[in-house]
């Protein structure tokens, strides 16, 4: 997967001392990656779950920020870059019917 871009999108924490607002643009993934090999799929069988575990992952991705708040108190702006590498994965998935 490379160069996939992500629809655009605003995150609000309404804070004791006011509304924090962070909108999300430009989002683009660069690359991920896992290690096919060492990851897996396990069915528990003491309880209805499902684990997939996902080793040696690598992301890169880019996005540009702008934080501000109501009122006005906090007004920021830039571009986040993250490169994560070796990482591990773990999604536990449990079914609502038993």
């Amino acid at each position: 997967m490379k160069g996939y871009d992500f629809e655009d999108s605003r995150v609000i924490k309404d804070m004791a001392i006011g509304d924090i607002y962070i909108d999300l643009t430009n989002k683009e993934l660069h690359y991920f990656k896992i290690d096919k090999q060492a990851s897996e799929i396990t069915i528990e069988d003491q309880s209805p779950n499902i684990i997939l575990t996902l080793r040696n992952t690598m992301l890169a991705f880019d996005l540009d920020y702008d934080m501000y708040s109501f009122p006005d108190f906090i007004r920021d702006q830039g571009t986040l870059s993250a490169n994560i590498s070796g990482g591990n994965i773990t999604i536990s998935l449990t079914p609502q019917s038993t």
